[in-house]
C-alpha cells in the first residue's frame, strides 16, 4: 500500500473495480448538484446535515470532466488538516455533483459501520470536508464540517479520505 503523508495510505489501487486499472472513476458532472438537496440515492439517505445550507455550503460547482480519484484510509489520527496538509487543496477539492457520483457508484468503497468516508470541497471562498457515514443498517447519512475543524478523528476507525489522482 502506498503512503503519500503519515497520515493516510492507499487503498483503492488494490480493489477490483474493473477498467482504469482498478482505479475510481467519477463520470463527468455538469456541477448543478449540491448535496444540501440530493434526493434522488433511493432509500439510502437517512440524514443530510443542514449544516450544508446554513454555512453557505451549498454551492454549485463548475462542469467537470471525468475524474480519477484515489481512496486513502487513515493510518494515524488527525485533525483534517493533517489529513490533507501535503496537498493544494485547490488541487485536492471535488465539486459536490462528483461527491455524489461517487456515493452512487462506489458505495463498496464508503467506510462502512458507522465511520466515515472524507470529501474536501469548496463553496464560497471556503473549504469545507462532506463526511459520508454508511450505517450497519445500510443508511447514508452526509454531514458537513468546516476545514478548520479541530476535531482529532482516530484512524482505529479507518476512516477514508477520497481525492483526484494527481
Amino acid at each position: 500500500m502506498t503512503t503519500i503523508n503519515k497520515f493516510l495510505k492507499l487503498i483503492s489501487d488494490n480493489r477490483k473495480l474493473g477498467g482504469n486499472g482498478g482505479k475510481p472513476v467519477i463520470n463527468g458532472c455538469d456541477g448543478s448538484e449540491i448535496i444540501a438537496n440530493v434526493k434522488d440515492i433511493p432509500a439510502f439517505i437517512e440524514f443530510v446535515d443542514p449544516n450544508f445550507k446554513k454555512w453557505g455550503a451549498d454551492e454549485k460547482g463548475p462542469a467537470t470532466e471525468e475524474t480519477l480519484v484515489q481512496v486513502y484510509e487513515m493510518r494515524r489520527d488527525g485533525t483534517f488538516s493533517q489529513l490533507f496538509g501535503s496537498f493544494n487543496p485547490h488541487k485536492v477539492c471535488l465539486t459536490q455533483s462528483q461527491i455524489l457520483n461517487f456515493v452512487r457508484n462506489y458505495r463498496i468503497l464508503l467506510c462502512c459501520d458507522g465511520y466515515e468516508t472524507f470529501f474536501l470541497f469548496e463553496s464560497k471562498w471556503e473549504f469545507f470536508i462532506a463526511h459520508v457515514e454508511f450505517t450497519r443498517d445500510y443508511q447514508l447519512k452526509i454531514h458537513v464540517h468546516r476545514f478548520g475543524n479541530s476535531t482529532i478523528w482516530l484512524a482505529i476507525s479507518h476512516h477514508r479520505v477520497v481525492i483526484p489522482q494527481l
